[in-house]
């Protein structure tokens, strides 16, 4: 009994330490600091593993640690030894390359290996994600609206504040607000919610409370990305959920909801006035380059080289760009690896997919602000690599 008992402290011990982790790590906007949480704690948790397991490693673990080791160092060779048209022109070496995401792979597999693989466990711990992060949100935009006082988490870890504000208000209500959570912007927001909702849904298929609470929270941004997202969702969620009452409630409502959305959007629109055109001047730079450019892309370590020396400066807006992926995953990976690379990666993570629902939420999401080699959507795509609908491709060793 008491061996069972000290038992079941390790393994809550380890599961609380695991929590941590992802949270943190998924954390992008705090950018360095996160490690310096992450990788103690990610230290201690392995410590613990081994005390409670033995030293026993899923062979999981091990091959597909292996595998993506020499993915990563494969991709970014064209680059390193500048095989046209793969170029080394940022300030992005091959060793930070490779150590960082490295680093990653390293700690998303840990995060597998601590809950033992088991799906359930995995799910729980974007359940967990979702819950904390819209949770926050909710605290945040009742905050605002009821006091006028704004709970920015970023100013104290980075200085930089957080761009909840929208330029325009409406009649009664008056100024609108435009909340983001643990990230920088509304948009962020809602690419991350929406990323964690894809990880849950591959797991466990559910469409629960959480996650409908989750997507209100990406409207209530009133991020026009965030709107488009939520519009798409809504028809996944009428599908998923075609013979529940939801699916009527959303037909009943849709018309309204369409009005009320394009009107917010179109005000947003209007605030933000030449945001429409720092996206349109990214195209312009993308599709202006010679064909092999746009056909096999920069390289890892490259971008168009009419952009190299500004994003050195850090000086893309003199030009009229945000960042090389604003414009969404899909355009992020036809700049590094071309019109063929990002074909061949769609086409690669489509077909491991059984199900539309899975497909429509990959496909929503390349046309978000995330990067490929964001902690999260890594996560996401070890996820819908190693597991299929039964559970993971391998047996535990």
């Amino acid at each position: 009994m008491g061996g069972n008992f000290k038992l079941s402290i390790k393994s809550n011990c380890i599961y609380i330490l695991t929590c941590i982790i992802i949270f943190f790590a998924s954390w992008e906007n705090i950018n360095e600091l996160r490690y310096y949480v992450v990788i103690p704690i990610l230290l201690l948790t392995w410590v613990l593993y081994f005390a409670y397991n033995g030293y026993k490693v899923n062979r999981l673990f091990i091959e597909k640690y292996t595998y993506s080791i020499i993915i990563i160092t494969t991709i970014a060779m064209p680059s390193l030894f500048n095989i046209y048209p793969h170029k080394d022109n940022i300030d992005y070496s091959y060793i930070s390359f490779t150590i960082a995401t490295a680093v990653k792979i390293f700690m998303i597999l840990s995060i597998m290996q601590f809950v033992k693989f088991d799906k359930k466990s995995i799910c729980k711990l974007f359940e967990f994600l979702l819950l904390i992060n819209v949770s926050f949100f909710i605290i945040q935009f009742s905050t605002v609206y009821l006091t006028g006082y704004y709970i920015d988490p970023l100013v104290p870890l980075t200085g930089e504040p957080q761009r909840y504000l929208s330029g325009f208000s409406i009649p009664i209500i008056g100024q609108i607000y435009r909340p983001t959570g643990f990230y920088e912007e509304p948009s962020t927001y809602a690419a991350f919610i929406l990323c964690f909702i894809a990880c849950k849904f591959y797991l466990d298929k559910k469409v629960d409370k959480l996650v409908i609470v989750s997507i209100i929270s990406m409207l209530l941004t009133l991020s026009v990305a965030a709107i488009f997202y939520v519009t798409v969702l809504m028809f996944f969620l009428f599908v998923v959920k075609k013979k529940g009452y939801l699916s009527y409630l959303i037909l009943i409502l849709s018309p309204v909801f369409i009005l009320a959305l394009f009107y917010f959007a179109e005000a947003r629109l209007n605030a933000i006035g030449d945001a429409t055109d720092i996206r349109g001047n990214l195209f312009v730079f993308v599709f202006n380059q010679d064909l092999l450019e746009i056909l096999f892309g920069n390289g890892i370590l490259g971008v168009p080289s009419t952009l190299a020396s500004f994003i050195l400066d850090r000086n893309l807006w003199s030009i009229g760009v945000a960042s090389i992926n604003d414009n969404g995953i899909w355009l992020y990976l036809i700049i590094k690896f071309g019109i063929i690379g990002c074909f061949l990666f769609v086409m690669t993570c489509l077909k491991v997919m059984k199900t539309r629902e899975d497909k429509l939420l990959f496909l929503i999401l390349m046309t978000t602000k995330l990067s490929v080699l964001y902690f999260s959507f890594l996560f996401y795509l070890m996820i819908i690599l190693l597991i299929k609908v039964g559970g993971f491709k391998y047996e535990r060793a």
